[in-house]
């Protein structure tokens, strides 16, 4: 292993501007190539949410190499690349947390509109073989400057925790869940043995579901054949997603145009590789809901589902709608089904395995830190008043 010090720098210009970069997407793939597996960290995510928004961000690498342009690329060979991330420093302090320092986000910019479209399994992208090495020379070229912190998220817990023990920082919580997962096997094809690993309670609602739906007409799974399609069942979700979320305090994603954008692009860009995948399900060929997500490394990732409500309480078709699609991945050899971050019952119930997930912000300041946890304490006694 090469353990020489290694240099960072960054190179400032609009989202847009970085998506257009053919040498930068040549020194990000080369990076993500040696890389452990991440859908969210692949050039098609990442030049899908650049295109999808209008923001200054900075692109930030390091490399042992001491480079005499680091703002000419041209310059640069990808193989001298360790590490690499997009970040985007908030202008304003944010005190609604109580914390005193300029956020920095990684690969977010903390505008809601802009990230809506909700990044998981967020790390800086570094190659397998200087993985913690590159980690820590980006982190602590984020914190070097004047009055910063890190923002992760959604990011896994270990992730960030390790990086902070390794360097003696702090690190806060903002938000924290779990991302859960089922196993699949070739066996679950069937469906019987599919439902047989879940609990009493689950196999008993799954069952019961299926037994009222044959009732009227049997649910049925169909999958977007071309992307054009995937755009035109995205779109089509999008008017159950909007009917479910629209009176939140968050509000749907398919009412904000960047996040619509993304998701148009992505799937332009990732559906002929087989890596998005939108089922229909309908009652008496009427469309009734739609789970959307991605399929990279023998994993489906879970993104968002869009269903119609049941007149009927004990028809659980989230939950039926869920085991009829494990039961098509797992004849397509997928071993993993990830329901990802946000804790929920039915993930649960559908689940054998979880990953603690959360939002975090990093500091090296220690007497910030210790002021910022001092007020919040202060805090949470006022709200129990």
């Amino acid at each position: 292993m090469n353990n020489k010090p290694l240099h960072t720098y960054y190179l400032s210009a609009n989202s847009r501007e970085h998506a257009k970069n053919e040498m930068l997407k040549d020194m990000w793939c080369y990076v993500f190539d040696q890389a452990s597996p991440n859908f969210f960290l692949s050039w098609q995510w990442i030049s899908a949410w650049l295109n999808s928004i209008d923001q200054s961000l900075d692109f930030i690498y390091t490399s042992p190499i001491n480079i005499s342009e680091p703002l000419n690329l041209a310059n640069i060979s990808p193989e001298d690349i360790y590490g690499c991330a997009f970040v985007h420093k908030n202008s304003q302090l944010d005190l609604k947390h109580f914390v005193f320092q300029q956020p920095v986000y990684l690969n977010r910019t903390g505008i809601l509109a802009d990230d809506q479209m909700w990044i998981e399994y967020n790390d800086f992208l570094v190659t397998k073989l200087h993985a913690q090495q590159a980690q820590d020379a980006l982190s602590n070229h984020i914190l070097s400057r004047t009055n910063t912190s890190l923002i992760m998220g959604i990011s896994q817990t270990k992730l960030v925790t390790d990086l902070c023990k390794r360097n003696e920082w702090q690190y806060m919580a903002v938000s924290e869940s779990h991302a859960f997962q089922k196993s699949l096997t070739v066996e679950h094809h069937d469906l019987e043995k599919l439902i047989a690993g879940f609990s009493k309670n689950t196999k008993s609602q799954l069952r019961r579901s299926i037994k009222l739906l044959k009732q009227s007409d049997d649910i049925e799974m169909h999958l977007a054949q071309t992307s054009a399609q995937a755009i035109d069942w995205f779109h089509e979700a999008g008017e159950f997603h909007k009917a479910l979320w629209q009176s939140t305090a968050q509000g749907s994603g398919f009412d904000n145009k960047c996040f619509v954008d993304f998701h148009e692009h992505l799937i332009k860009q990732c559906f002929e590789n087989n890596e998005v995948l939108i089922a229909k399900f309908t009652v008496a060929e009427k469309p009734v809901g739609f789970i959307y997500g991605f399929v990279f490394n023998n994993t489906f990732y879970f993104y968002l589902s869009a269903l119609a409500k049941s007149s009927n309480a004990k028809i659980k078709l989230g939950l039926v709608a869920h085991l009829y699609l494990m039961q098509a991945l797992a004849a397509k050899q997928i071993h993993t089904y990830d329901f990802m971050g946000g804790s929920a019952r039915y993930k649960e119930s559908l689940s054998d395995a979880s990953t603690a997930m959360g939002f975090y912000r990093i500091t090296n300041n220690k007497t910030l830190f210790s002021i910022d946890s001092a007020l919040r304490k202060v805090k949470q006694k006022m709200r129990k008043q």
